[in-house]
């Protein structure tokens, strides 16, 4: 699959990720933000396990980006 050029610059290119593969996740986190990437992971397994009959599994596994940017919009 590729992605635009557009998405390159999203992420400062001087962050290095890194990654936690859990059942159902990969979660990105860069460097420094290990310990907050495991707590993500915990909390997404345990909310995906307790919603599983309402909203079903996902096709796939599911892709996290955990980033902390203050100047990005939503």
């Amino acid at each position: 699959m590729c992605h635009p050029v557009s998405a390159a610059n999203r992420y400062d290119p001087r962050l290095r990720f890194r990654s936690i593969t859990t059942p159902r996740f990969n979660i990105y986190f860069h460097h420094g933000e290990e310990a907050i990437g495991r707590r993500l992971a915990a909390i997404v397994e345990e909310v995906a396990d307790r919603l599983k009959r309402q909203i079903g599994t996902a096709n796939g596994r599911v892709h996290v980006i955990l980033v902390g940017h203050n100047d990005l919009s939503n």
